[in-house]
Order: structure tokens, then sequence, then C-alpha cells
């Protein structure tokens, strides 16, 4: 299982992660950065991208669950 890089103990909180992830974002479009430091940055928010996509089927499929009770 993949690390998980917004936590509390063991809960991911979604919104930190997403956050997290528009501001990676804007520091690349707004910076001249190198390429290793571009590349790092492309692999967290890679991460950070799985992260979140992880977390909204898990909410769906409890949307699905609940729904069809």
């Amino acid at each position: 299982m993949p690390k998980k890089t917004q936590t509390t103990g063991n809960k991911f909180h979604f919104e930190k992660a997403l956050n997290e992830l528009e501001q990676l974002v804007n520091k690349m479009e707004q910076e001249d950065l190198d390429l290793d430091v571009s590349l790092e940055n492309f692999e967290k928010g890679m991460k950070l991208i799985q992260e979140c996509q992880n977390a909204l089927q898990q909410a769906e499929l409890k949307v699905k669950t609940v729904t069809e009770q």
C-alpha cells in the first residue's frame, strides 16, 4: 500500500492533499525550476493525484453502498 502524504494518524485528508497539489502546480508554472526539482515535484504531484483518486473511489463506493440499501 502506498504511503499517504497527508495524514493524521492513519486518516487521509483529501482537501489538504488537493491544496498541496494545487500549490505544486502553481510553483511549477510560475517558477523557473531546474530539471531535478521539476522532476521531484512532478513525482510528488503524481503521488498526490493517485492518493486523491483512491480517496474519491472509496467515497464513491461508500455512497453507492449507502444508496443501494
